[in-house]
């Protein structure tokens, strides 16, 4: 079953980058592929540490433009530039990324998983610190890297 929905997302996103004409046409390639998880763990970390130090641009362009996230506050989806704003509205003073795992789930799709505990200031000024399971789904688009969904839920 989880290799027939593999199968099923990278078609579904292969077929979404080849009507927009941006695959890469060279990603096929094992080397390519094996790459894949090295890569996007990079992304996934400079994501956080631009997050962290309020690099409201640099965090802008590691989002795909129709980027969406649906995040602990309950609040429902957020699209990219409603995230991006958040960058600046609270404080995270530290974050510690625990079990980080990277799926090619083919050339230009991937799937991470991972736990974030994090130490900051919402925007109304409450302090906070917890620990959130993250999963977020990665595509190359133009020979890019970006972060298509990102999905968090709190551990207690």
């Amino acid at each position: 079953m989880n290799a027939a929905i593999s199968i099923t997302l990278c078609w579904f996103f292969w077929f979404g980058a080849a009507q927009k004409d941006v695959i890469n046409r060279n990603a096929g390639t094992s080397a390519g592929v094996r790459s894949v998880p090295v890569i996007v763990e990079n992304k996934i970390r400079e994501a956080w540490q631009d997050f962290k130090t309020k690099k409201e641009g640099a965090y802008a362009s590691l989002l795909a433009d129709d980027f969406t996230t649906v995040e602990i506050d309950g609040e429902g989806p957020h699209e990219k530039q409603a995230a991006v704003r958040e960058v600046g509205a609270g404080t995270l003073r530290s974050y510690s990324l625990k079990d980080l795992k990277v799926k090619a789930l083919c050339a230009n799709v991937a799937l991470a998983t991972y736990l974030a505990e994090t130490d900051g200031t919402l925007p109304d000024g409450k302090v906070t610190h917890g620990t959130v399971a993250v999963t977020e789904v990665w595509v190359r688009r133009a020979n890019e890297w970006k972060n298509l969904r990102y999905h968090e839920s709190e551990l207690k």
